[in-house]
């Protein structure tokens, strides 16, 4: 008897994964959050030898009518002391309908030298 698997078995396994389209504290790309919009996200670096930790971020967006604005701030805050806060700029300009969105911007700067 020949046996066939299910073509939803293989797909049992993906989930959905939830995060914010933007910030170049992630993801460096030319959409902002809108004006008023409140992100709050948390998240952890692992990877090359070195344990798991939990970083806080929060991002929201100004309209600036000609370009686009996003502001936020993110610090590590386990294990270890925390620290430093870091913040994050993105200036985006909309080419209009149809045509693309320049962006520029800066994450991760610190005074903090430890």
């Amino acid at each position: 008897m020949k046996q066939t698997i299910p073509a939803f078995i293989p797909l049992a396994g993906i989930a959905a994964a939830r995060a914010t389209p933007s910030g170049l504290n992630n993801i460096p790309t030319a959409d902002t959050r809108p004006r008023g919009t409140f992100v709050l996200q948390g998240f952890t670096t692992v990877g090359n030898g070195r344990d798991a930790d939990f970083n806080l971020d929060f991002k929201t967006g100004i309209d600036l009518k000609v370009a686009k604005l996003e502001l936020g701030l993110a610090a590590h805050l386990t294990p270890g002391k925390g620290g430093p806060v870091k913040p994050h700029i993105k200036l985006a300009v909309p080419l209009g309908e149809g045509r693309p969105t320049i962006a520029v911007g800066a994450a991760n700067n610190s005074f903090d030298r430890g």
